[in-house]
């Protein structure tokens, strides 16, 4: 039997991502692995530009409806939100909380990332030799997308999405 001091990742990224240290600015997320990783019960809604579902990090981590059957076309939870099988984008009103291209106009640079980019710093998968690691990697991420096609949040967006999140158990 050999003992570890503490958990240490293998994940490539990990030394970059300096939020996680100790600095005044981190979470010094190292003593709090020790102690736990989060919860499969602990689901946490993301409201942002969308989450990638299909990133390698994150597709073990997305929530799923229980009472929702992909495809069909139909609410069968009756929930009012048709096929939200793995959350809702409230900023275009369907079922697709997948991330869109948003240019910032100032910079030049794609910011439709952010959504993913959050989800994963909250509970990436962890220890997987790729990647990052998340802070809180045994919780659940529901992709709740509050910005429309042009990259706009309206409040009733976001009033949504967490009334949506409390109703499906988000934490």
């Amino acid at each position: 039997v050999r003992l570890q001091l503490h958990l240490v990742q293998n994940d490539p990224y990990l030394a970059t991502q300096w939020h996680l240290g100790t600095s005044a600015a981190a979470v010094r997320a190292q003593p709090g692995w020790d102690r736990h990783t989060g919860s499969p019960s602990v689901v946490i809604g993301v409201l942002d530009t969308g989450v990638d579902l299909t990133h390698s990090d994150l597709v073990s981590k997305i929530w799923q409806n229980p009472g929702e059957i992909p495809g069909n076309g139909l609410d069968d939870d009756g929930n009012g939100y048709q096929d939200d099988v793995s959350g809702w984008d409230f900023g275009d009103a369907d079922a697709d909380a997948h991330p869109t291209s948003l240019i910032d106009p100032l910079v030049g640079i794609d910011v439709g990332w952010h959504g993913t980019f959050v989800a994963g710093l909250a509970a990436a998968a962890t220890n997987n030799g790729i990647g990052i690691a998340g802070v809180a990697w045994g919780c659940r991420i529901m992709p709740l997308k509050v910005s429309d096609a042009f990259g706009d949040i309206a409040v009733s967006s976001l009033v949504g999405a967490v009334d949506y999140a409390i109703a499906n158990g988000a934490s």
